[in-house]
């Protein structure tokens, strides 16, 4: 079974022809100069990409299907009580949205699966309600810049 080639980042924006190698030089450097700043978030600024260019780059990166609203990949199961579960009010608070529920298994994207804290908070409050909670299997969904610039950096 061929092993499948890993692209970095910046190698599928070339790839795609979405940026070029330069503009990927250029925003690399400026990010060595600014400390902090994601080549995500400097590419945009550079006018390079658009946020959307990222999250769907990521998920060509990632080999996970592209979630938003348009997908239909992010429209929560109807009837299940979901609410009840991630009450509407902490989901807004942390960006987070419960998709479905199977046998004892919850469903939730969250605008930054990499925020660790965001992670331990539902892990301890799931342990609170008595639920068996294991670590791991996640499923990344990826929309918009908060969490694509920030696991671009990480791993570019």
């Amino acid at each position: 079974m061929p092993v499948k080639e890993y692209l970095r980042f910046g190698e599928i924006l070339v790839r795609d022809g979405i940026a070029t190698s330069q503009q990927i030089t250029t925003a690399l450097e400026t990010q060595k100069k600014s400390p902090g700043e994601l080549i995500g978030a400097i590419l945009v600024k550079m006018g390079v990409i658009t946020e959307k260019d990222i999250a769907t780059t990521l998920s060509k990166q990632f080999n996970l299907p592209f979630a938003s609203r348009e997908t239909g990949l992010l429209k929560p199961a109807p009837d299940q009580g979901l609410a009840k579960i991630v009450p509407e009010e902490f989901a807004r608070r942390h960006h987070v949205l419960p998709l479905f529920q199977h046998a004892s298994s919850l469903t939730v994207a969250f605008a930054d699966p990499t925020c660790p804290a965001l992670g331990e908070l539902l892990y301890r409050s799931a342990r609170e309600e008595g639920a068996t909670v294991h670590r791991g299997g996640t499923y990344l969904c990826i929309e918009g810049p908060q969490f694509s610039t920030r696991a671009e950096s990480r791993i570019y």
